[in-house]
């Protein structure tokens, strides 16, 4: 009977240390991948912050440029006369703003309110 008890306890004995193996294998690969991630999130955060200034040098170059200042003078230049065009368009079509439209409102519901005074007289 002894011997069925020592050998239940060796057994126990070695799946207790097989989860203490099993348990300092885990922490370390936990270790081991919290050491990688922060090795990518750096590698990363160096090549976008290079890849920015790269970017950023690129588009000063492109903004010195004779042809992309003509090119941005030429827009800026056709959004005005666009702006301008709808501007005199409107101005010349007999349309009513939005503050014409709450005056004549405005008279439309007073002559309202007089002609129903009116009928109940």
């Amino acid at each position: 009977m002894a011997q069925n008890a020592s050998v239940i306890e060796s057994g126990i004995d070695q799946i207790q240390e097989a989860v203490r193996e099993v348990d300092r294998r885990f922490r370390r690969l936990q270790r081991n991948l919290a050491t990688r991630r922060r090795r990518l999130e750096k590698q990363v955060g160096t090549r976008r912050r290079a890849l920015e200034r790269r970017a950023q040098k690129q588009v000063s170059r492109l903004r010195r440029n004779a042809l992309v200042k003509r090119a941005e003078a030429l827009r800026d230049n056709a959004l005005d006369q666009v702006e301008h065009g709808v501007s005199t368009l409107m101005d010349t079509l007999p349309i009513a703003t939005k503050g014409d439209l709450r005056r004549i409102d405005r008279k439309v519901s007073a002559l309202n309110r007089k002609v129903r005074e009116l009928e109940r007289a």
